[in-house]
């Protein structure tokens, strides 16, 4: 997994979350970490470079919320490369 891709990791609050953020940043991505509580992100962002990582609040079971946070990180990034979820959640949206 070496590369510099731009991944959107959903339920990046979790400790899985936030170990598949770091394994992702170590490997030389960019990553947008989302999830419903921002404080959880906090920590997975600590010590890599602003433009690598970023984090948003968002409810991503609500299709407007979904479509914000892919919006949001292709603002960021220029693009985004994959979209990861960790945990269980209700399911997602399908979004264009």
């Amino acid at each position: 997994m070496r590369g510099c891709g731009a991944i959107v990791v959903l339920g990046a609050g979790s400790d899985a979350g936030a170990d598949l953020a770091r394994r992702l940043l170590e490997a030389g991505h960019r990553v947008l970490l989302v999830d419903r509580q921002a404080t959880a992100m906090v920590r997975s962002m600590h010590g890599y470079p602003h433009d690598r990582v970023a984090a948003v609040a968002a409810d991503v079971g609500d299709p407007r919320q979904l479509r914000a946070v892919l919006d949001r990180a292709r603002a960021w990034f220029g693009r985004v490369d994959d979209v990861l979820t960790v945990g269980g959640g209700r399911g997602l949206p399908i979004a264009s």
